[in-house]
């Protein structure tokens, strides 16, 4: 069985009797075409023997037509008799369903259960090995005790337990008889009509047909992946960018939306909103079923609807498209969000230099003043060239992050490098790379901060920041005077 069987028996024969009126209107038409031929036999002009020549096309056509809806009214009288003989619905107009392997799997799931219980009792209750200490009286007792209890063991084993274990697997051979005599022919018969419907496909349409056919399913599958697509990664972008506030409002605004339709009768609740009842009522009735039965119920869910939709193209194509929409909403608002943080970051966490101001006043920027600003920046803007550089003046790199930041509105406002507060990164604005020089001297005075931070961690006073300034600015000095000794 190669998908999962949902049959209503009595939709399954409201459509054979719709074959069936189709085949009588094809008789009428039949009729009343051999009518007119009969009419126009005793004609005799051109254009009644053109019509004549159409009207046999036309009763070949109906021909052709009235047989193959011959052929589905009996594929389908066969396959519903068989289906019902073998496994009928609980009462007319009700659902008879069978998910792909789970009755086998099932099965044999419970097989290799009692084969386990079976092995665990086949096996004899052994007396152990203990170690007599003396001939007392009261050792002597309590090996008679062991003796005895061992002996119950055995007995309850291979009274009781056996017995259980045999009527375990003769209930067992039951059902899997029960499963090869009516399950199994139930899954395999459709598999066989399948065969004989694809056969008569084959046989009936033409190529232009068929081509026709596989254009319009792709086409319904292509409308699928891109609807499902479109809304996944919308949802799924508005999720990464609003706030944690909004959504945990959405969240619970929409709890007590549930709760309060939950809450309100039937017949209270406006047209509009049915749906909405509906799909609360369905959340009552689930989680009382989690408490009852536990979260496994919801994982069991969730498995199931997913193999209930990838049973079409067109439902494998919708988790796709949501999969692929979700997986591409998270990138590209997890992208957005770090450009806006970053763009944002540089000129809200600049150290004015007027004191302590919190935590931001003592994060490690690079600032010179009265540069004005720079229009040509002569150093590419390169990790390469960062750190040949930084090579050619001595300046260890080793174990430290390097970043760029290419935003061209820094350019001019005298930023040219920042050290995390880790010590770890270390981040190059556009103007630190207006000539080699402000380079070097940028890669040094980071370096010098990164090394500060490294052996007195982070600076927790404003004093102690300007130390660390004053430090770093005379190591640009130094490197300077190191590269222009060479």
């Amino acid at each position: 069985m190669r998908t999962d069987l949902k049959l209503n028996y009595d939709h399954l024969e409201l459509t054979t009797q719709r074959i069936r009126d189709y085949h009588n209107a094809l008789d009428d038409m039949e009729d009343a075409l051999q009518d007119l031929k009969n009419f126009l036999g005793n004609q005799e002009s051109e254009s009644t023997d053109q019509l004549k020549e159409k009207l046999d096309h036309v009763t070949i056509d109906i021909g052709d037509k009235k047989h193959t809806s011959k052929q589905l009214e009996r594929i389908l009288d066969s396959y519903i008799g068989e289906m019902k003989s073998l496994v009928n619905a609980v009462s007319s107009g009700s659902l008879t369903r069978v998910d792909t392997w789970d009755i086998s799997y099932n099965i044999s799931q419970i097989e290799g259960a009692v084969m386990d219980l079976t092995f665990c009792i086949s096996q004899q209750v052994q007396e152990g090995f203990h170690i007599c200490l003396g001939d007392d009286a009261e050792t002597q007792a309590r090996e008679r005790r062991l003796e005895r209890n061992y002996d119950r063991l055995e007995n309850f084993r291979s009274g009781t337990m056996m017995n259980f274990t045999r009527g375990l697997r003769v209930d067992l051979e039951e059902i899997c008889d029960i499963y090869n005599r009516y399950l199994k022919p139930y899954e395999d018969k459709d598999d066989k009509f399948r065969s004989q419907l694809n056969g008569i496909y084959e046989q009936c349409t033409s190529s232009k047909d068929k081509w026709k056919d596989f254009w319009d399913s792709f086409n319904r599958i292509t409308e699928v992946f891109l609807e499902k697509f479109t809304i996944a990664f919308a949802l799924t972008l508005a999720l990464v960018l609003a706030p944690g506030w909004l959504v945990l409002g959405a969240i619970a605004v929409m709890g007590v939306g549930c709760v309060v339709l939950i809450a309100t009768p039937e017949e209270e609740v406006p047209s509009w909103l049915k749906g909405a009842k509906e799909a609360a009522d369905g959340v009552k009735e689930k989680a009382v079923q989690v408490l009852q039965e536990g979260p496994m119920v919801l994982v069991e869910d969730i498995g199931q609807g997913f193999m209930d939709q990838i049973q079409t193209p067109e439902g494998i194509a919708a988790v796709a498209g949501v999969t692929l929409g979700v997986m591409a909403g998270g990138y590209a608002g997890s992208k957005i969000k770090a450009d806006l943080k970053a763009s944002k970051s540089p000129m809200k966490d600049v150290d004015t230099g007027k004191g302590a101001g919190g935590a931001k006043d003592l994060e490690l920027y690079r600032k010179t003043s009265n540069t004005g600003k720079f229009k040509d920046l002569q150093e590419p803007m390169q990790l390469k060239h960062v750190k040949n550089v930084a090579n050619e003046a001595g300046i260890g790199l080793e174990g430290k992050t390097i970043k760029i930041d290419r935003n061209p509105d820094l350019i001019g406002r005298d930023l040219y490098g920042y050290t995390s507060p880790d010590g770890k990164t270390i981040t190059l604005y556009p103007d630190a790379f207006t000539n080699k020089t402000e380079l070097i001297k940028t890669i040094a005075h980071e370096r010098t901060h990164a090394y500060q931070v490294d052996i007195f961690g982070k600076p927790t006073s404003t004093s102690m920041l300007k130390d660390f300034e004053n430090g770093a600015l005379a190591a640009e000095d130094t490197w300077m005077n190191y590269i222009n000794l060479k």
